[in-house]
Order: structure tokens, then sequence, then C-alpha cells
């Protein structure tokens, strides 16, 4: 018997195929040997053994993204450090990216505290403390791991150009609540009609060479539990059968109840052949036209 006692180690191990749905089987056990339930995971918790994972989301088309888009609202508001106000307000339009939201460490909060930024997880635990099996491409004979509060996990990432907004105009009770919850810097407000700034941004993109493959998604976040924690008996089979379309929108547009009082919506510019893949050490798309400045509605300080 293999045994890990409050030892730690990390592997990497890439998707062989494109994934098409979650599947869990016990062939030892007719009965069903497994169970899941999603919470918000503690990530500063002890993990035994992690397994990273890049998604791989098939080709998406126009079509696709509008039956995936939901209800936007008419308008949107950006919350901002006056500082940048008149940049702003000329058409300057900035994304940052959804693995520039990560915060470094725990220590750090506000709208770049969410250690869930840009991933999810899947927990497996066993009240045996025994694991065997296969785990995604992981083989376990009799391995015992004890003292650990996430014995096996396997995470995806993702990555797009991002920008983060609240739903439809200002309100000061929603901006004094934003301020007070990890944001002292922000004090003045920019609400943008959305159709107007998607149209401009569409146009822009189209008129450069280097962005014309570029879409637009915008969605509002839906705040409830990410991770998926697995109970799981006797000897299991995790095949990477699961659908890395799923996986990108549960991991782009699901967020913690914490975060709940930002009201969020996402605008996403992505590469249709290639959604979640952007590499991590892009930082920023940086845009300035007037056409954006055309889309903005109303400004202010609060």
């Amino acid at each position: 018997m293999s045994k890990l006692s409050t030892a730690f180690y990390s592997t990497t191990a890439l998707c062989a195929r494109p994934v098409l749905r979650n599947h869990i089987s016990t062939p030892r056990n007719d009965r069903s040997g497994a169970s899941v339930t999603k919470k918000d995971a503690d990530r500063s918790s002890s993990v035994a053994i992690m397994m990273r994972k890049k998604i791989a989301v098939p080709p998406l088309t126009t079509a696709s993204l509008k039956s995936i888009e939901g209800q936007s609202p008419q308008t949107i508001t950006r919350h901002i450090n006056r500082k940048y106000l008149q940049d702003t307000i000329k058409g300057g339009f900035r994304f940052g990216t959804i693995a520039g939201y990560k915060p470094a460490d725990n220590a750090q909060g506000g709208r770049l505290g969410d250690l869930q930024e840009g991933s999810q997880r899947l927990v497996f635990s066993s009240r045996t403390g025994m694991y065997n099996g296969n785990f995604d491409g992981a083989a376990f004979q009799d391995v015992s791991i004890e003292g650990v509060e996430s014995p096996i996990v396997i995470e995806y990432s993702v990555n797009d150009y991002c920008s983060c907004s609240s739903i439809n105009g200002f309100r000061q009770d929603r901006a004094n609540t934003l301020r007070a919850r990890g944001n002292p810097d922000i004090d003045t407000f920019v609400v943008y009609d959305l159709e107007k700034l998607t149209k401009a941004l569409r146009e822009i993109f189209a008129e450069n060479p280097m962005w014309q493959h570029f879409e637009i998604l915008s969605r509002r976040v839906i705040y409830e539990e990410k991770d998926c924690h697995w109970s799981v008996e006797d000897e299991v089979a995790i095949t990477e059968d699961r659908d890395h379309l799923e996986i990108w929108l549960d991991t782009s547009f699901v967020k913690s109840r914490a975060y709940e009082h930002e009201e969020e919506v996402r605008m996403l510019v992505i590469d249709p052949s290639k959604a979640g893949q952007l590499a991590e050490d892009i930082k920023l798309l940086p845009i300035q036209d007037p056409r954006i400045a055309g889309a903005v509605i109303e400004h202010g300080h609060f």
C-alpha cells in the first residue's frame, strides 16, 4: 500500500482530447460510489495531489456565441478612479485579462481578491482515505492520503481579454459598497450604452488586421458555488470526457456569492478558434477611439 501523509506534490497533465461530458464510473460497485456537491472551495486549503489542465473549447461560430450570450442589460457602469475619467470619456477603453484579475496571494482583497478567478477545481475525497483507479490519466492503486483537506485536485484554467462592469446605470448604494469592500480608490463612474459600445468595438476590431479575428461575448456573472467536490468510494474511473465549453463558461462567468454585491456583467474579447486559451503573460488590450466615446451616456464622481 502506498501512503501519503501530509506530503504535497504537484503534477501537470494536459487533456489528450476534447471532452464531451463528465463521466465517473465505479466498476467494483454497481451502486453509485461517487457523489458530487458544488461549494466554495477554500483555495488556501492543503492539497496532496494537484493536476493542472488546459481546456480545449471547440471552435465557436458567431451563431454559437449568440446562443450562449444570454440577455444583456441596456446599460453598464464602470467604476474607476477619477484620474482616468478624461481619457475614458474621450474614447479610451481597456481590456484586462481573466488571469490578471487573480490575486498573487491571499492577502489581496476587493475585485482582485477572488482566488477562484480563471480556474475551476474538481476535488476528490474518500471517507476511508484510500484511492484506487484512474483520475483523468493518473493511476492509483491502494494509495492512502491522510492529513490534507483536498486530497486530489484537478484544476482547469482559462484566460481571455476581459472587462468587468456592473449591470444597468449608476447607483450610489452599489458604488459605496464596492468602495467599502476592498476598492478604496474608486470614486468615479462611467455609464455606457452596451449595444453602442459593442457595435463600436466590433467596427474597430474589423478595421485592424491584428484584431479582425476577435469576437465579443457579454454575459451577466452568476453567483454560486464554483468548484465541484466529489466523494469517491471503491475503484473509480474518471475519464477525459468533460465538456470544455461548459468549463469555460463556468470558469469565466461564475463567481462566489461573496462577490454578489458587484452585480457584474463581463465583456470578453476572444479568439473563437481557441476560446479561453489566451497566453497568461499577455496583460492588456488598450483601445482609444472616438466611437467608444459615443457610447458614453453618463459620468460623474461619487
